[in-house]
Protein backbone atom coordinates (compact mmCIF):
# COMPACT_ATOMS: atom_id res chain seq x y z
CA UNK A 1 0.00 0.00 0.00
CA UNK A 2 1.28 3.17 -0.80
CA UNK A 3 1.86 5.81 2.67
CA UNK A 4 2.64 9.58 2.67
CA UNK A 5 5.77 9.55 4.35
CA UNK A 6 6.22 13.07 5.67
CA UNK A 7 8.05 14.84 8.91
CA UNK A 8 6.31 17.23 11.45
CA UNK A 9 8.74 20.14 9.29
CA UNK A 10 6.84 18.03 6.16
CA UNK A 11 3.28 19.14 7.67
CA UNK A 12 3.98 23.26 8.76
CA UNK A 13 5.78 23.38 5.32
CA UNK A 14 2.89 21.89 3.44
CA UNK A 15 0.58 23.91 5.23
CA UNK A 16 2.09 27.16 4.66
CA UNK A 17 2.48 26.53 0.65
CA UNK A 18 -1.07 25.00 -0.04
CA UNK A 19 -2.14 28.68 1.37
CA UNK A 20 0.49 30.84 -0.15
CA UNK A 21 2.27 29.59 -3.36
CA UNK A 22 1.78 31.72 -6.43
CA UNK A 23 0.94 28.85 -9.04
CA UNK A 24 -2.55 27.47 -8.30
CA UNK A 25 -1.42 23.91 -9.52
CA UNK A 26 0.96 23.94 -7.43
CA UNK A 27 -0.80 25.10 -4.07
CA UNK A 28 -3.48 22.21 -5.38
CA UNK A 29 -0.56 19.65 -4.65
CA UNK A 30 0.29 20.93 -1.47
CA UNK A 31 -3.09 21.17 -0.39
CA UNK A 32 -3.66 17.01 -0.92
CA UNK A 33 -0.57 16.61 0.72
CA UNK A 34 -1.42 18.64 3.55
CA UNK A 35 -4.84 16.87 3.72
CA UNK A 36 -3.28 13.54 3.70
CA UNK A 37 -1.12 14.21 6.85
CA UNK A 38 -4.30 14.85 8.57
CA UNK A 39 -5.59 11.72 8.12
CA UNK A 40 -8.14 12.66 5.15
CA UNK A 41 -8.54 9.37 3.10
CA UNK A 42 -6.84 9.33 -0.68
CA UNK A 43 -10.77 9.65 -1.53
CA UNK A 44 -11.72 12.72 0.70
CA UNK A 45 -8.41 14.81 -0.37
CA UNK A 46 -9.24 13.83 -4.06
CA UNK A 47 -13.08 15.14 -3.67
CA UNK A 48 -11.71 18.36 -1.57
CA UNK A 49 -8.59 19.10 -3.97
CA UNK A 50 -10.95 18.62 -7.14
CA UNK A 51 -8.40 16.08 -8.57
CA UNK A 52 -8.42 12.47 -9.85
CA UNK A 53 -7.55 10.19 -7.25
CA UNK A 54 -4.69 8.65 -9.92
CA UNK A 55 -3.26 12.43 -8.99
CA UNK A 56 -3.66 12.27 -5.59
CA UNK A 57 -1.40 8.68 -5.60
CA UNK A 58 0.89 10.05 -8.17
CA UNK A 59 1.66 13.28 -5.44
CA UNK A 60 1.98 10.80 -2.89
CA UNK A 61 4.69 9.49 -5.24
CA UNK A 62 6.33 12.23 -5.75
CA UNK A 63 6.17 13.65 -2.23
CA UNK A 64 8.18 10.80 -1.10
CA UNK A 65 10.68 10.54 -3.79
CA UNK A 66 11.37 14.47 -3.57
CA UNK A 67 10.12 16.01 -0.29
CA UNK A 68 8.44 19.33 -0.02
CA UNK A 69 10.60 20.33 -3.74
CA UNK A 70 8.66 17.23 -5.38
CA UNK A 71 5.13 19.41 -5.57
CA UNK A 72 6.99 22.14 -6.89
CA UNK A 73 8.27 20.14 -10.18
CA UNK A 74 5.88 20.72 -12.89
CA UNK A 75 6.09 17.72 -15.60
CA UNK A 76 5.89 18.66 -19.32
CA UNK A 77 4.29 16.20 -21.81
CA UNK A 78 6.28 17.26 -24.75
CA UNK A 79 9.66 18.43 -25.16
CA UNK A 80 10.30 22.20 -25.14
CA UNK A 81 13.26 23.63 -26.04
CA UNK A 82 12.76 26.65 -24.03
CA UNK A 83 13.75 24.62 -21.14
CA UNK A 84 15.42 21.71 -22.66
CA UNK A 85 13.87 19.10 -20.66
CA UNK A 86 10.85 17.32 -20.08
CA UNK A 87 10.84 18.82 -16.04
CA UNK A 88 11.05 22.38 -14.45
CA UNK A 89 10.48 24.19 -11.35
CA UNK A 90 7.62 26.27 -11.63
CA UNK A 91 9.74 29.29 -9.88
CA UNK A 92 12.36 28.61 -12.86
CA UNK A 93 10.07 28.69 -15.09
CA UNK A 94 8.51 32.52 -14.03
CA UNK A 95 11.72 33.82 -13.60
CA UNK A 96 13.43 32.91 -17.26
CA UNK A 97 10.31 34.04 -18.87
CA UNK A 98 9.80 37.58 -16.80
CA UNK A 99 11.53 40.91 -17.57
CA UNK A 100 14.13 42.14 -15.20
CA UNK A 101 11.76 45.24 -14.45
CA UNK A 102 9.24 42.45 -13.01
CA UNK A 103 11.55 40.57 -11.42
CA UNK A 104 12.78 43.82 -9.54
CA UNK A 105 9.16 44.43 -8.73
CA UNK A 106 9.17 47.59 -11.19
Amino acid sequence: MLTLHISQAGVETTNYERNNHPFPIIRKRFQVVWLLSQQYSREQAAIIADVSLSSVKNYIKIYNSKGVEGPVRVEIQRPCERFGGASVDAESSVRATSSPQQQRGS
